[in-house]
């Protein structure tokens, strides 16, 4: 390979690569260690006691797991991807729209999904002894919704070599949950929940002012290119929601989830493809081109 590219190792070191692969490490390694350390997971146990913090952990494990099934796969794709295109702005605006709808378009069916079947789907599935985390997995859910966008976002932010802004974003999202945890865990899980997942919310433009800046485009068009997630997705979870009413009381707990699941699929992959045509076209092209590749 190195006699065909002309190119061959060379131990030359300079100052300024050494100094920005310093600080690309450091902070991104420091974002790293703020996911591992849980604040917010070990001041619920401090105060809540074993059985708000079993509900806590249930309900985030179950985020997880759904985020690494889905979004998971796109950070360090979407890492190496947007650091090749530095100078490349337009193309890399576009790869950028494209690695937001496939992101969003997997995410957040999975959590409005979520959220409106936890009240069924969490005992059925798990137990009715975790009845009590449903509030608790339908506020990751709300947070999932956005996951996405964020790990898009997250990794065209450090490409862009500002791991140190999304390191002290992610501080201060993790910092944030500590007084409200305090503040309001007297009033149970549910209350604490709604509280993380407002913050979240809220904290949420953030990013998007700062990934809007990087790629020098606005909201309108950025916004515009999620039409087809975002339509489907509400289309979804209100068909997901009448279902049982039309389905009446004839049928199993288990086969009314599993119709609303079925047919919730079903009507979100419609919507959204009809919403978003070109795109999903787009995305389907690169996809079989890749796989072309691969083989």
């Amino acid at each position: 390979m190195m006699p065909a590219a002309r190119w061959w190792p060379g131990v030359a070191v300079t100052r300024t690569a050494t100094r920005d692969l310093w600080r690309f490490g450091i902070f991104s390694s420091g974002n790293r260690l703020l996911n591992e350390m849980r604040l917010d997971q070990l001041l619920v146990g401090l105060l809540g006691g074993p059985v708000m913090l079993g509900l806590f952990f249930f309900a985030r494990r179950l985020f997880q797991m759904l985020s690494d099934l889905t979004v998971g796969v796109f950070s360090p794709v979407s890492n190496v991807l947007f650091a090749s295109m530095q100078g490349e702005p337009e193309k890399r605006r576009r790869a950028f729209l494209i690695a937001s709808y496939a992101a969003t378009g997997v995410a957040l069916p999975t959590f409005v999904g979520l959220f409106v079947l936890a009240d069924t789907a969490v005992p059925l599935v798990f137990g009715r002894q975790w009845t009590d985390a449903v509030t608790a997995v339908q506020g990751f859910a709300v947070i999932g919704m956005m996951a996405g966008l964020g790990i898009v976002q997250a990794a065209l932010i450090r490409s862009h070599g500002r791991a140190d802004w999304w390191f002290w974003y992610q501080a201060g999202v993790q910092l944030s949950a500590l007084p409200l945890i305090a503040l309001l865990y007297p009033y149970g899980l549910g209350v604490v929940m709604v509280a993380l997942a407002l913050r979240t919310i809220l904290l949420w433009p953030l990013t998007i002012r700062m990934t809007l800046g990087i790629l020098d485009m606005q909201l309108p068009p950025y916004i515009n290119s999620l039409r087809g997630p975002i339509g489907g997705s509400i289309v979804m979870a209100v068909v997901m929601h009448v279902i049982p009413q039309l389905l009446g009381q004839g049928l199993s707990a288990v086969s009314v989830l599993a119709a609303q699941m079925l047919i919730g699929t079903a009507v979100y992959l419609t919507t959204m493809a009809g919403l978003s045509w070109r795109q999903a076209h787009d995305l389907w092209n690169i996809l079989r081109t890749k796989k072309a590749q691969g083989t």
